[in-house]
């Protein structure tokens, strides 16, 4: 993500609009822990005990997240693929 929190200890989260399946997090987003910049992921689950609502909640750091995402400069368009 290309946003950068500037206060420690803190992050933002937004709703995860490619989200198409439960196994993708709901929402995403960047938080700052001890100086350290990372991704966010988070889903809503429902305990198995007693089916009360809770979030979980998956960190990485921006070189790990990198690994995972597609560069797109390595990406070849095809003219036929273009709306005009």
């Amino acid at each position: 993500m290309a946003i950068n929190i500037d206060k420690d200890n803190s992050g933002v989260a937004f709703l995860n609009k490619y989200a198409t399946t439960e196994s993708h997090p709901k929402y995403k987003g960047v938080v700052k822990v001890n100086g350290v910049q990372m991704e966010v992921a988070v889903w809503g689950k429902r305990s198995k005990k007693d089916d009360k609502p809770f979030l979980s909640l998956s960190f990485q750091t921006e070189e790990e997240a990198s690994k995972y995402k597609k560069d797109d400069e390595d990406a070849e368009v095809h003219p036929d693929d273009l709306p005009f």
